[in-house]
């Protein structure tokens, strides 16, 4: 494939990946009641395990209470105060993909505030901006003596687009023209990075949330690997849909939420999420481990007993769907790089 990176980094490096994270309407007043540290602080050791955290940041941090005038599609505006990007700070994020259908609910001004509020927390971002320019550029940051960059794509919505001079979200269609760019995106910032980490925010899937990723996200997934991304890092589904090798890299179609106030579906459980640990060394990935959470009175914690249970067995069914084996070690799933004869 003619990629880069990998071999020149030394030390092993773990990335924390998680899905989406959602700061508003119930959990923001779960915040003001039991402090900052409500909704991530009982998963904080378990992120803390991860070299470089990312997340999906489905709110816009914003004080703005008229939502914009192309919402996102449904009757859900998510908005959180800015005082409580503390809670990413706190939980130890690095940076933030923006690229989703949430970010743009309070307009161009609710974009604008999210990007002042990261900033003023030292919490990068992706996949949105003041301008088209911005939104576009990748996160860049140095761990353990490995460059890490981190793309963000959202293929919805396309009114949210970012202009040459109008905020929005780095927009991208699911067709060969949007496919594209993205690809040409991916391996122009090949060369900057040691560790190329790709976030897709996607609605492809049946009726309600999705089960299992759409066979057009799979095939879109398999050529941002085959342009030379090391991690497809996939949410919006809200649940775990399995991790699946392409060549010798990970693609996490879902990690599923690890925080919000959704009402819990009884059979998809939509409330059990994960934090998803992709484990590289010198010249290559060894591993991705999926340590499954529950959410519960607007807080994330460590899956336990018949949750965690039930958590283990459906995300090593998703992977032998995709063709990909697991093993449930220490109460997660580990899912190991293939073998070069497998590969």
């Amino acid at each position: 494939m003619g990629r880069e990176g990998l071999a020149g980094a030394a030390a092993p490096l773990s990335v924390g990946l998680v899905g989406d994270v959602m700061l508003g309407r119930g959990v923001a007043r779960a915040i003001e009641v039991y402090g900052v540290d409500h909704p991530l602080g009982a998963v904080t050791p378990l992120l803390a395990d991860a070299d470089v955290l990312f997340g999906n940041l489905e709110c816009a941090f914003t004080q703005r209470v008229v939502h914009g005038d192309e919402g996102s599609g449904g009757t859900a505006y998510l908005r959180a105060d800015p005082r409580h990007v503390d809670v990413l700070r706190r939980a130890g994020f690095d940076a933030v993909s923006l690229a989703n259908n949430h970010v743009g609910d309070f307009g161009p001004v609710g974009i604008l505030d999210t990007l002042a509020a990261l900033g003023a927390a030292g919490i990068g971002h992706a996949g949105a901006g003041s301008d088209l320019t911005t939104a576009e550029t990748p996160v860049r940051l140095v761990r353990c003596g490995w460059r890490v960059s981190m793309l963000a794509f959202a293929d919805h919505p396309a009114a949210w687009a970012a202009g040459p001079s109008t905020p929005g979200i780095r927009y991208v269609s699911l067709d060969p023209a949007g496919l594209a760019r993205a690809r040409a995106a991916v391996t122009a910032e090949r060369a900057n990075a040691d560790l190329l980490v790709v976030s897709l925010h996607v609605r492809l899937r049946a009726e309600g949330t999705r089960a299992r990723p759409h066979p057009a996200v799979r095939s879109f997934a398999r050529a941002l690997v085959e342009a030379g991304a090391d991690v497809v890092w996939g949410h919006g589904a809200h649940v775990v849909q399995g991790v699946e090798w392409v060549h010798d890299r990970p693609v996490i179609y879902d990690a599923g939420d690890v925080v919000d106030d959704y009402a819990a579906d009884p059979q998809l459980r939509n409330d059990l999420g994960a934090v998803c640990l992709v484990r590289a060394r010198r010249g290559g990935i060894d591993a991705v481990e999926v340590v499954p959470t529950r959410i519960r009175g607007m807080r994330s914690m460590p899956a336990e007993g018949v949750e965690l249970a039930r958590a283990l067995a459906r995300v090593a069914s998703l992977c032998a769907e995709l063709g990909t084996p697991s093993e449930v070690v220490g109460g997660r799933v580990r899912v190991p790089a293939p073998s070069p004869e497998m590969a």
